[in-house]
Formats: structure tokens, sequence, C-alpha cells
């Protein structure tokens, strides 16, 4: 079993398939699973993380337009939206993991402020968004 790809995935439901081309590398820890119930009669578990860090290629998120009409490094820009809310990895086999990323809601509605966003060169004057998230 291979990952194939990542996905992010917004507060809005849109979500975006990253290739692996697209990304450097990522961490995720403190991984947890979570069971909620509501008194609606739903039961809910999740695998929730405390931080979720990543560095993608911004030339290789530029690729892939969103429905917000923004190339995806400009939806995921913090300065701009910053509602990333859950990833999932999707492996070479078709299986799914999804874990829900840190919230937190001070600002105002929809906007993440545990999300932080920015763009450096690295020594090959290649262009990186570094992700924090928690």
């Amino acid at each position: 079993m291979k990952l194939k790809k990542l996905r992010v995935v917004f507060a809005n439901i849109d979500s975006y398939d990253v290739p692996l081309a697209a990304v450097k590398e990522f961490h995720v820890s403190g991984v947890e699973k979570t069971i909620d119930y509501s008194s609606y009669g739903k039961l809910t578990v999740e695998q929730v993380c405390r931080k979720f860090t990543a560095t993608f290629f911004v030339d290789e998120l530029q690729k892939i337009d969103t429905v917000e009409n923004v190339t995806l490094d400009e939806r995921l820009d913090s300065h701009n939206y910053a509602d990333l809310c859950m990833i999932d990895l999707v492996m070479d086999d078709g299986e799914e993991t999804t874990i829900r990323l840190p919230w937190e809601e001070m600002t105002y509605p929809d906007h993440n402020d545990a999300m932080k966003t920015w763009i450096e060169e690295d020594f090959e004057g290649r262009q990186l968004m570094y992700i924090s998230v928690g």
C-alpha cells in the first residue's frame, strides 16, 4: 500500500486532490480517534490531529484550479481563506484515511485561526508554500 495523493478539504466542503508531485513533505502529529454523539441520534467517529505541517511546490499547486476561480496555492493561502479543515490520505489501492485538522474560530466564522501559511524560495529558486495548522 502506497500513498497516491493527498486531498485537502475546506470548510465549505470543497476538496482538491494534490498530486505527490506538488508535495515536498508533510507531517501529521497527535492523531487520535474521537467519538461524538448528538441527541439527533448521530454517532460520528473521526480521526483528529493536534498538528499538521506541509510544504508544497507552488508551481505545481498553480496547475490546480478551484471553484473560486483561483489556483490551489491562492486557495490555501491563509491570508485569503484560512479554512483548511481536513486532509484525506488516498492510497493506491483506493483506501482513504480522513484526518480532521485543528480548528480555532476566533476572528470570524469559517476562518481557521490555527492555520498559517507563508511562501519562501528554496536554494534553487523554486517557491515553496509552508502550511501549519495547530
